[in-house]
Parts: structure tokens; sequence; C-alpha cells
């Protein structure tokens, strides 16, 4: 309740007690005695009811009040199955040859990045805004369309405030608003829950952008080295030798796939995407015995701390562990347009993809 609103509030009740003292026929003096008597106990009372009001006014959601994740016409809760949401719906491994994660999908479209736990219930799903269905997708009401004003509005106060992020944390869960420009408008969202179905994963953003111009920008991380050759996004294949070139990934039982795979001695070597004029814009590195590459200062035997501490700290991270009860870590920096994410498994680089425009 505003200050103007009290005011009234008190101003209505005198008004009202001056009126029944008046009525009264008593003398003026026990007239005015019991009239200030009513008013002090009167106010004592209104002003109790208005902090008591307050109170009921300023109490926000909790977290089993927004564990409310709308997609398309079904509205689910953690934990939840995946065949609650209904037909079409699946779950696909994704990250190429690693199958890295696991991803949701609706009618062969991408939607999240749901977390499961042993007994396949989802207990932790995070959206961003290139979801296919971004539209038709909102947790307690709150949509891409909103902006962090609305969702203080609607939520009050986060627990951590950050340029990037809004992180709202509660007894039995976590609510986390990304975005990846620094503007208002977030493009990314993280519902997980603590508690009997907690999971590994974790969302952290960066914690300052004081320090940011000690590290590498992208350009100076835009440097990969395969045996004696080094070369920056965007090349072509045959910048780093004859026996290099692009062609579709064919699998190990034969199948041939759409994505793209940069050959050596005609043994793939990495996943690639390629521009219109088949300059490679993106390199993703198969981890082998014999693969032979570096990107910038990392090759697959550095650390996540060794990582860190040339980068600093990373614009988003996430770790836990797989079906093989290994520790994975995921780093993920952003430079504009460009990215440059490095994957970590039991605290060695698995893998690291460079991507000129992500």
């Amino acid at each position: 309740m505003t200050s103007m609103k009290k005011s009234a509030f008190i101003l209505m009740l005198t008004a009202s007690l001056m009126l029944t003292g008046c009525g009264e026929n008593e003398t003026a003096e026990n007239a005015s005695s019991e009239t200030s008597a009513a008013m002090s106990e009167s106010e004592d009372t209104s002003m109790q009811q208005i902090e008591e009001s307050e109170e009921i006014v300023n109490e926000y959601p909790d977290f089993d009040d927004i564990n409310k994740i709308t997609i398309g016409d079904k509205t689910v809760s953690l934990p939840f199955k995946i065949e609650e949401l209904g037909e079409g719906y699946s779950i696909i491994d994704e990250g190429g040859f690693d199958d890295t994660y696991q991803a949701l999908y609706y009618n062969e479209q991408f939607v999240a990045i749901p977390t499961l736990n042993t007994d396949g219930y989802v207990c932790s799903i995070a959206f961003d805004s290139y979801s296919i269905i971004k539209d038709d997708i909102n947790i307690y009401g709150i949509s891409f369309n909103d902006n962090f004003d609305r969702i203080i509005n609607a939520l009050g106060e986060p627990t951590r405030k950050k340029e990037l992020a809004l992180i709202y944390e509660y007894d039995n869960g976590e609510l986390y608003f990304g975005s990846e420009d620094g503007s208002l408008d977030f493009n990314y969202v993280k519902l997980s829950l603590i508690g009997d179905f907690e999971d590994d994963t974790s969302v952290q953003q960066i914690e300052s952008q004081e320090d940011i111009n000690e590290y590498p920008d992208f350009d100076d991380i835009n440097k990969i080295t395969i045996g004696d050759k080094t070369v920056s996004l965007p090349f072509k294949a045959e910048e780093l030798g004859e026996e290099f070139y692009v062609d579709n990934y064919v699998g190990e039982n034969g199948n041939v796939h759409s994505d793209l795979c940069l050959y050596y001695s005609d043994k793939p070597y990495a996943f690639v995407e390629v521009s219109d004029n088949n300059s490679i814009i993106s390199f993703y590195p198969i981890n082998t015995d014999d693969s032979n590459w570096k990107i910038y200062l990392f090759d697959k035997d550095v650390t996540s701390d060794f990582v860190k501490t040339s980068l600093g700290e990373p614009y988003y991270y996430s770790d836990g562990y797989n079906n093989d009860n290994e520790y994975c870590e995921t780093l993920f920096y952003k430079y504009g347009e460009s990215s440059f994410i490095i994957f970590l498994r039991d605290n060695r680089v698995e893998s690291i993809m460079l991507d000129l425009y992500n």
C-alpha cells in the first residue's frame, strides 16, 4: 500500500471516529477524551492492518507456485516424465560423436535441454530463444516476450542479480534467467529441482565484467593448430594440406549423415560447418588417441582450472555425472556472434568447439 493510500485510510478512520463522537450528548471534555482514546487505539489497529496487508501484498510466489512449465498445450511440473507432454516429444542424444548431452525434441525440432534422473524423471530443464516453439513455452506465465523488469514485478527481487542474469533460489529449486547480450530481454531460462530429485548440473553466470579486458578476445583464441599448420576461422580445408578435405560424415555402420566432417587421409578428424564459399566457420575436433590438435593454448590434456585461469570465468558453466559416473564439465565462452565451448571429462579436455557464428 502506498504512503498516499495509508494517509487516506487513516484520515477516513479519523473522520468516522470524530463523527461518532459528535453524535453523542456528552460533555465536550468526555467526548474529547473518548475520541482521543478511540483514535489512538484505532490508529494502532489500522497501522497493524496496513502492515499485515503490505506483507500479504508483497508475498511473492515460492518454488511450488512457479514450478509450472507450459510447452504447447501441456503444463507440467518438475519432476515429470517426457510422456506427459504428449505425442511427438522425444529425447535425442546430441553432441556429435560423443553424445555429450540429451535434448528434448518435438517432431524432430529442438525444444530444450533436460536433465533426467536415473528413474527417467526430468529434474531440470533449460530453454533458449532459439527453440523452434519458443512462442509456446512459458514458466509460471513468463515467456520470452517478457523482460527483466516484468520478471521482477512478477517474482520479486532475485536472490542474485547480475548484469546478464536473474537467479531465484528457493529451498527446493532454482529459477535462472539469462541474457546473452546484456539487454533487459532474456533469451535463456532454466528451472531446476533441488531435493530428492536433485541433479548435479548447475548453470553459473559470469560474476563480473570488470577484468574482462585482461583475458584474450576471440581473435586471440581463433588459432587452430593441426600438426605443423595453424589456421583461423574461416579457412579452407586445403590450407591444412592436400590430404585434408570436407565431406559428409560417414558413421561406423556406413550410414551417411548430413553433418559435415573434416577428413584427414580419409579418416574423420573434426565436425565442421562451412559457409556458402566452402570456408570452414565451425570446428569441433574428434578426440581420438592419435588426434593431434590444439586450439589457442588448449589440447586434450589441459584441466578446467587452466582454462579458467587463461580465459576467466565462462559465460555459462554446467557440470554433472554421465551414465558412466564420469564427471563432465562444459565451459561456454561468448564473444559477440562467436563462441568457444570446452567439454571436459574427469577434469581433462574431451573436445572443443570453436564457432565463428553461433
